[in-house]
């Protein structure tokens, strides 16, 4: 396995943009029952999750966890059909029997604890999400249990993830070496087989006849990369695909496509990470400075306007999660606060090491609205001394630099990062001593001891009273020390064609066999 830059797997995940080979097809009509086809803007030459992290957004179709995550926060069964949690450290998963694998080999406990190891692997860039995990045990053949170093209560959710997806511990054991590439893919338990990989084209599937959950809608499904969204767009409108999951810039894609935009709320945000262990942003007067200069409106609107301005590093609908939005918004309303003030932003330069403002390099890369984000973030922060240079780089070369070591990590923005609406994971993935390893995910550097206690004691909080009191302490401190930046709470956008209706279509999509969720309407 192969250890990438962290930071991709979650920012990828709500990417809209990657560098990428384009992908043109001929316009042609889908019969009933036949084709969905799914436009993807970027590109991957493997679906191993743990080796890519494009990888969920095309292999999501079929492969399963334990349990699905819904709309709601709540959890379903899947191949789990019942959870127990008999201790606030223990989760006993008990596997539906008769679940087969495409090649007809019944799914049992073993694969479940194979592929659960793997993605705890510290090899793995997924292995972050295991790190309160003790032992992973088949308990019988159908049993599977979890347990926990500390209780941990993002543990519940982490099973539902694309970094908890099962597949077949034997053809993985045969196949170890080209597992997931071209040629070879993986086995799985899902509606859609994967039947083709071409990392320049895109990918093919195949209605698995034998789902444990019954008849799917449609017979085959083909995904096609796209360089840039506009060629998406493009394809879109000439009927060579039915939608894309994924769109970031919604108004210039619903203009290009012709095509209906369905929006709905995200667990994703855009932010500023400037990293504390490298001049000049280690100078907490420049940090501040800069969260008042940035203008979190005028952002939004330069960014197509689908989100929604935010000062906290937990977006409000996560905290909304354990606790009431009037109590959400009150705490929030008690931080101390930036706003957008160029006179407040030039008295703190003034403090600073660099009183009369500096040049540095911001790096950025086309995904999301990376590209147009880290131009408006130049713009302005030029108003106060401050001269960036915006450096637009290949997304191979951007995920090296954001995961090299941390000294030399660039501070940058970015937009994606959220892969579900608990409050705990926002600070478990880009904060504390963890990220801070080569390949880690703490883009700003930032990892006081004191902030480590208190991710865990939020963790491990066993009330959402405790957990509410732990996360406002967490976010005092961010806000009193400015590692990070929030500047939107990000929507989900969806490009449809007439005739296709996706049913509660929310991120994180990719965390399951989404194509379920899609109806032909005409």
């Amino acid at each position: 396995m192969r250890r990438q830059g962290a930071i991709a797997a979650a920012a990828l995940m709500t990417m809209a943009g990657l560098s990428a080979c384009g992908s043109s097809a001929a316009p042609s009509e889908s019969e009933d029952g036949g084709a969905l086809r799914v436009g993807i803007v970027g590109s991957t030459s493997t679906v191993d999750i743990v080796d890519s992290q494009m990888a969920p957004l095309v292999v999501s179709p079929s492969l399963e966890s334990l349990v699905r995550l819904k709309p709601d926060g709540s959890l379903e069964p899947r191949l789990a059909e019942r959870v127990e949690n008999p201790d606030p450290k223990v989760y006993v998963y008990h596997l539906r029997k008769g679940v087969e694998f495409w090649d007809g080999q019944e799914l049992t406990s073993d694969d479940v604890v194979f592929s659960l190891e793997r993605y705890r692997d510290p090899n793995s860039y997924t292995a972050a999400k295991y790190r309160t995990v003790d032992t992973i045990e088949a308990t019988d053949k159908y049993t599977v249990t979890v347990t926990l170093k500390t209780p941990d209560s993002n543990w519940a959710t982490q099973a539902s993830m694309f970094s908890s997806q099962i597949i077949q511990k034997k053809f993985y054991e045969e196949h170890e070496d080209d597992f997931g590439n071209p040629g070879t893919l993986v086995m799985g338990t899902g509606p859609y087989e994967i039947v083709k990989l071409d990392p320049t084209g895109g990918a093919e599937f195949k209605a698995n006849p034998d789902y444990w959950g019954g008849d799917v809608e449609f017979d085959e499904m083909d995904v096609k990369f796209f360089d840039t969204e506009t060629n998406a767009a493009i394809a879109l409108r000439a009927k060579s695909i039915d939608m894309v999951p994924s769109v970031a810039n919604a108004t210039s894609f619903e203009s290009t496509s012709k095509a209906e935009i369905v929006s709905s709320p995200s667990c994703s945000m855009g932010f500023v990470a400037l990293n504390t262990q490298a001049a000049p942003w280690n100078d907490i007067h420049v940090r501040r400075a800069v969260a008042h200069a940035v203008d979190r409106s005028a952002f939004v609107d330069d960014v197509d306007g689908h989100a929604d301005p935010i000062t906290t590093f937990i977006p409000p609908q996560s905290l909304e999660t354990i606790t009431s939005p009037e109590k959400a918004e009150t705490m929030i309303d008690s931080l101390p606060q930036y706003p957008h003030d160029l006179d407040k932003a030039k008295a703190e330069l003034a403090k600073s090491a660099y009183p009369d403002g500096f040049e540095a390099n911001l790096q950025t890369t086309d995904f999301s609205n990376n590209i147009t984000g880290s131009q408006i973030l130049a713009d302005q922060l030029g108003k106060i001394g401050i001269k960036l240079t915006v450096r637009n780089q290949t997304i191979a070369k951007w995920v090296a630099d954001v995961g090299a070591a941390v000294e030399k990590r660039p501070t940058v923005y970015t937009a994606g990062a959220g892969c579900t609406p608990t409050p705990g994971y926002m600070p478990s993935y880009w904060l504390g001593s963890d990220g801070l390893v080569e390949g880690g995910s703490n883009l700003a550097g930032y990892g006081p001891e004191k902030v480590d206690s208190i991710i865990q004691k939020a963790s491990e909080a066993d009330t959402p009273e405790a957990q509410f009191e732990a996360y406002t302490e967490l976010l005092t401190q961010l806000a009193t020390d400015v590692p990070y930046i929030p500047i939107m709470a990000l929507q989900a956008n969806l490009g449809i064609a007439s005739g296709f209706e996706w049913a509660n279509y929310t991120q994180p999509w990719w965390n399951a066999p989404w194509p379920l969720d899609i109806t032909r309407t005409s």
